[in-house]
């Protein structure tokens, strides 16, 4: 197996912030959808979120 070269690693990291940019919106969009609102997001560490919401 080939190692991979010396952009991969900053291919990598750039490919990953930009999916998990994303992820962000998506869940703030479908917590919304299912009728709540978000009061305020709690926690944030790598790729998992803590939001505090409340049922509308």
């Amino acid at each position: 197996m080939e190692k991979a070269g010396p952009g991969f690693a900053q291919s990598m990291t750039s490919h990953i912030n930009k999916e998990f940019s994303t992820m962000d919106w998506i869940m703030r969009g479908l917590i919304e959808r299912a009728g709540f609102v978000i009061e305020r997001e709690v926690q944030k560490e790598g790729f998992l979120g803590l939001y505090l919401c409340r049922k509308i």
